[in-house]
């Protein structure tokens, strides 16, 4: 008969080589019950391969930190998260964008994906877990849009470029207009020397005076305004000048400052837009100024009622720090 001391000396063993073996499990290995797609994970790296990439699809993540540039979340790497993957956030549908976040783990199911957390937490390290969804679709001119805190905004904006004007930095366009109403006017591109003008097809919206051009001379951003219709800049436009592709983003479905959801009309600006050094990344700063009178008397003796000291009362107020994410370019 086996003594008692040998028993519990066998079972502390047997508990010890469990516990080393689900630990394992729990960053980048798969069990019977729980699937995690970070098994064959490659060595820890701020260059995930797009194999590696794809295994997080329509997954759990377990995301250990988060920074706004590669280099700060590197500095996160150590200790128990050494062989956490920096993956960008930008790249799937399922996850804010703008971040580089460390992926101790993924799995298909949530269950799962919490147990490889809580193996996190029990050696001191918090975290959370968010769905990535399938890849980000980046066909033509496709964008995403983010916002951010000041601070996490300016520290992404380091080495931001400012390229304001009709005139590209580089390669020799220029944006022109044609005037059709006094709401609306043709949008085109010119190359200096040239008499031609390339016509974007469909597009309308009036230029104003925030024209901000990338490094590159590839991408070009203006806010389009409506002084007539006393809405301010109605529209952010981006234009890709070497497909001819463009797309429109109503600010209007952007943050709005809930506590004067008036229901009134706004005039909208936009403050400090630049583009990132590698032309993948648009900042910009979205004010909006609530305006009091409609020139109808009975709609303004509403608007004052619910105002009241604010009505008719001219004061920006900031909605956020934005960005607009085209497909992210290799660091």
């Amino acid at each position: 008969m086996f003594s008692m001391s040998r028993i519990h000396r066998v079972f502390r063993r047997d508990v010890a080589l469990w516990m080393a073996f689900f630990g394992l499990v729990g960053l980048w290995g798969s069990t019977a019950k729980a699937e995690s797609t970070a098994k064959g994970a490659p060595p820890a790296s701020s260059h995930p391969s797009p194999t590696y990439l794809a295994t997080l699809a329509d997954r759990w993540l377990v995301i250990l930190g988060g920074d706004t540039t590669p280099e700060g979340i590197a500095s996160m790497r150590q200790g128990a998260l050494q062989n956490a993957q920096i993956v960008n956030s930008t790249l799937f549908a399922g996850l804010n964008p703008g971040w580089f976040i460390l992926v101790g783990g993924a799995a298909k199911e949530k269950s799962a994906a919490m147990a490889i957390l809580q193996s996190f937490r029990k050696r001191g390290k918090s975290g959370y877990l968010r769905h990535a969804k399938k890849p980000f679709a980046w066909s033509g001119l496709a964008y995403r849009v983010g916002s951010f805190p000041k601070t996490f905004d300016e520290k992404a904006r380091a080495g931001c470029g400012i390229y304001k004007g009709k005139k590209a930095p580089v390669g020799g366009l220029s944006l022109v207009s044609k005037e059709l109403d006094p709401t609306s006017a043709k949008i085109g591109l010119q190359r200096q020397g040239e008499q031609k003008v390339r016509w974007l097809a469909g597009l309308e919206s009036p230029l104003g005076n925030a024209i901000f051009w990338s490094p590159s001379g590839r991408y070009v951003a203006y806010f389009s305004y409506d002084q007539y219709a006393g809405d301010g800049a109605l529209a952010l436009i981006l234009i890709d000048s070497q497909s001819g592709l463009w797309k429109k983003v109503d600010v209007k479905t952007l943050k709005h400052n809930k506590r004067r959801k008036m229901g009134i009309r706004s005039y909208y600006d936009l403050k400090e837009g630049c583009w990132t050094a590698k032309s993948d990344r648009f900042f910009f700063q979205l004010e909006v100024d609530y305006l009091g009178y409609s020139g109808h008397p009975g709609i303004d003796i509403n608007r004052k009622a619910k105002l009241g000291r604010f009505f008719n009362k001219r004061a920006p107020i900031r909605l956020g720090n934005y960005s607009i994410f085209l497909r992210p370019r290799s660091r």
